[in-house]
């Protein structure tokens, strides 16, 4: 775990699409793609995105430069509403139950070891899972 963080709850966009295209799950699009085939294209105006190419280490420079400031916030701008959109396809196709379960299942807490600080049992997962389920 880089930098010793570890998220609970995480739905994963890209499984998402996947689970609703039937795609293989090591097989995820861009994020781009992803936006404009659930968002639409003329809903979703990316700057940075086509052809733009990550290097390690880019994001360290200060300040920041202008175009990726504005690439990173182009990554997390329209998530709410492709979140939104794809609950609700996935409500639609009765596979949100199976989404949320295989993003669970990309997450580590549930296989550290019980001594570790970020441990979870795996019937709190559960919980949250089912909990979350029923806000939605």
């Amino acid at each position: 775990m880089e930098f010793d963080i570890c998220l609970r709850g995480v739905f994963d966009t890209g499984i998402a699409d996947c689970v609703l295209l039937r795609r293989a799950l090591n097989k995820p699009r861009k994020l781009q793609t992803v936006l404009w085939h659930w968002l639409g294209e003329e809903n979703v105006p990316l700057q940075y995105k086509d052809g733009f190419v990550f290097t390690e280490y880019m994001f360290e420079e200060r300040p920041l430069p202008q175009r990726l400031f504005v690439y990173a916030i182009e990554d997390v701008l329209f998530c709410n509403k492709l979140h939104s959109a794809l609950v609700a396809a996935l409500v639609g196709a009765d596979r949100l139950e199976l989404c949320l379960e295989l993003c669970r299942l990309r997450q580590p807490e549930s296989f550290l070891p019980e001594t570790h600080p970020s441990y979870v049992p795996l019937r709190s997962v559960i919980a949250d899972a089912i909990a979350l389920r029923s806000s939605i």
